[in-house]
């Protein structure tokens, strides 16, 4: 199992490994960004969802920073699923939280009821970008936004060639060729931070 099938689907052994590991390594960067995201709809009836929510780190975060909103959680791995719930049970247990065992091109949450996607670390793991920005249109609010958090390797680092998108443009090209545009981009530490909006 190679480090790019590990990111793109952790199961097993060695995945629920790799899922503390990077629930541990993301923790600091993640909540830094979650709570200061321009984000007004804490309230009931908002929702947010976190795309490919991996071990839980970013939905924790969501859940200590924006306390009376609803929150989904969705990953195509079962242990992911599972090291997920057992991290967010005080959320679930209350109601607050459903994390389910799905892909991005099949979410499986009702049409517009979604404020803000979220997309940590996996949008260079996406098998079909047609079918997976349908299914988030389907499912976002028409004033609703995506967050998109991604490693942003220097041209010459061994994770240059790793990643998929390598610059504001090749993420410019993906979101208006799939119905978004970027309202906000910051670059640092090596990752790239996208506010977008429905265009």
């Amino acid at each position: 199992m190679n480090v790019r099938s590990i990111g793109a689907k952790p199961v097993g052994f060695v995945g629920r490994i790799a899922g503390r590991l990077m629930n541990c390594v993301h923790s600091h960067q993640y909540r830094e960004i979650i709570c200061s995201i321009d984000f007004d709809k804490d309230e009931n009836g908002a929702g947010i969802l976190d795309v490919g929510c991996g071990g839980g780190i970013a939905l924790k975060h969501f859940a200590s920073c924006y306390r009376r909103v609803k929150l989904y959680g969705i990953d195509p791995s079962c242990d992911m699923v599972a090291l997920s719930s057992r991290l967010n049970r005080t959320s679930i247990v209350s109601g607050r939280m459903t994390i389910l065992n799905n892909s991005v091109e099949n979410i499986g949450i009702e049409d517009k009821s979604i404020d803000l996607l979220s997309v940590f670390d996996n949008i260079n793991f996406w098998n079909d970008y047609e079918r997976a920005f349908t299914e988030l249109r389907r499912v976002l609010k028409d004033d609703g936004r995506i967050l998109i958090v991604n490693g942003f390797p220097e041209i010459g680092s061994k994770w240059y060639d790793f990643v998929k998108f390598k610059s504001v443009d090749d993420y410019d090209q993906l979101l208006a060729k799939n119905g978004f545009a970027i309202a906000k981009c910051q670059v640092s530490k090596h990752t790239i931070v996208i506010d977008g909006v429905p265009s």
